[in-house]
C-alpha cells in the first residue's frame, strides 16, 4: 500500500519538470490538504496506476530475462548495477556543478545539455543543492532491443528509480531558496539508458509521473523471444 500511496503523492505534483536536480527535476513538497480533500477520486486512480505498473514490471523482468539468454547485456542483475553506479556519479555530480568525471555514464547529447542547464543556472546566480541519502528501489520499466543495427546500437532501457534526496534550487547570494525545500523526501524518476554496442549510457531523466505512459506501451523484443522456449536455442 506505500507504493499506492506514493503514486497518489505523484498525482498532485506539478505535471512540468521543476528546473532543479538531475535532469531538471527537483522533489516538491507534498500538499497535505490537497491529498485529503481529492483522496475519494485519487486513491481509486492510484490503485490503477500501481496495478498497471507493477504488471509491466513484471513483464519487463520477464522480456529481459529471455533477451539475456541470447544477448548478455540485458542480464538484470548487471543492468541494474550499472544503474546504480550511474545514478550515484550523477547524484554526485550534479552537487559539484559539473560533469567532467561523469561522461563515461552518459550519452554526449545527455552530457552536453545537463551542463548547459548547470551554465545556465550559473550565470543566473542560482545553485543546486542536492545530496543522494538513499536508494529504496531500482525496476525495469520497458525494453526495446534494436536488431536492426550494429551490435544491436540505440537498444533501450527504461528502469524506475525512487531514492530519498536532498534537493533544492537556491540563490546563491541572498541564500533564498526558489524551488523545493530544505529538507530529504522521496523522489521517483525514470532513467533511460541507451546501448552503444559496448555498455548502457544514461539518455535522459524523467519524472515518475509518467510511469503509466511507459506501462502503457509493449516491449520491444524479437519475435522468436516470444515464443516457447522450445522454439529458439538460448545458446547461440
Amino acid at each position: 500500500m506505500g507504493r499506492i500511496f506514493l503514486t497518489l503523492t505523484l498525482l498532485t505534483l506539478w505535471a512540468t519538470p521543476a528546473l532543479a536536480g538531475p535532469g531538471g527535476i527537483v522533489r516538491s513538497p507534498v500538499v497535505l490538504w490537497a491529498l485529503i480533500i481529492l483522496a475519494p477520486i485519487l486513491v481509486p486512480i492510484a490503485i490503477y496506476v500501481y496495478l498497471k505498473e507493477r504488471k509491466q514490471v513484471k513483464k519487463t523482468e520477464k522480456d529481459l530475462a529471455r533477451l539475456a539468454s541470447v544477448y548478455s547485456q540485458y542480464q538484470w542483475l548487471t543492468l541494474r548495477d550499472r544503474a546504480q553506479d550511474t545514478f550515484r556519479w550523477i547524484w554526485s555530480e550534479w552537487s559539484k556543478g559539473k560533469f567532467d568525471e561523469s561522461r563515461q555514464f552518459a550519452t554526449e547529447w545527455y552530457w552536453s545539455n545537463q551542463q548547459l542547464l548547470l551554465d545556465e543556472w550559473e550565470s543566473k546566480g542560482l545553485e543546486n543543492v542536492c545530496d543522494l541519502h538513499k536508494i529504496y528501489s531500482i525496476q525495469p520499466l520497458f525494453v526495446a532491443h534494436n536488431s536492426e543495427s550494429e551490435n544491436n546500437k540505440g537498444s533501450r532501457v527504461v528502469i524506475k528509480i525512487n531514492a530519498e534526496v536532498w534537493d533544492f534550487l537556491r540563490n546563491k547570494s541572498t541564500q533564498k531558496i526558489v524551488k523545493g525545500e530544505d529538507k530529504a523526501g522521496s523522489l521517483e524518476t525514470l532513467w533511460t539508458f541507451l546501448w552503444d554496442g559496448e555498455r548502457w549510457l544514461l539518455d535522459r531523466i524523467e519524472e515518475g509521473t509518467l510511469s503509466l505512459e511507459y506501462a502503457k506501451i509493449a516491449n520491444i523484443v524479437p519475435e522468436v523471444l516470444n515464443a516457447p522456449a522450445s522454439a529458439y536455442n538460448p545458446g547461440k
